[in-house]
């Protein structure tokens, strides 16, 4: 099944708000206060600019079916006059995991960082999410520290 990747649009809001409350779900934040504040969070990001979001389609019999997003956030220093690209949220469902749809959200969003003028990406991933840290190793990224259960990561773009 060949998996296409493509900058999310208002038309997406419905399946991004599905995916993004299992997202939630899969890190344990599933409680009724953040699933009635996810969807005007979520709202929020699609009609403001202070994010990018990116879907993951596979296509069906009839037509493409999406089945994972990414969302990233974007940094800046005044002192090092910088700017860089966090990536913050990314999930695939999991019965479409292994087809790639994952690693090709996490190419997208390398390929506009850089085409963006964007220094870096960093991200975060849980110490316990082996997939995710092989995926993000793959691809480059080098950890850079640790806090609690959390693992940072960056993969510089220069």
């Amino acid at each position: 099944m060949a998996v296409e990747i493509r900058r999310a649009e208002e038309r997406d809001y419905a399946a991004v708000e599905g995916l993004f409350l299992k997202y939630l779900e899969f890190y344990g934040r599933d409680d009724s206060t953040t699933r009635s504040r996810a969807p005007q969070f979520l709202r929020d990001r699609f009609t403001r600019v202070d994010s990018r979001r990116y879907v993951a389609q596979v296509a069906d019999e009839a037509e493409p079916t999406t089945v994972g997003f990414v969302q990233v956030y974007f940094g800046f220093s005044s002192v090092r006059l910088d700017y860089w690209w966090i990536l913050n949220d990314l999930y695939v469902q999991k019965e479409h995991r292994g087809l790639g749809a994952g690693r090709d959200l996490v190419r997208r969003v390398c390929e506009e960082a850089a085409d963006d003028g964007a220094s870096r990406v960093v991200l975060e991933t849980e110490e316990a999410n082996v997939s995710a840290r092989k995926l993000y190793e793959s691809l480059g990224f080098r950890q850079t520290g640790s806090s609690g259960e959390y693992l940072s990561y960056e993969l510089d773009l220069a």
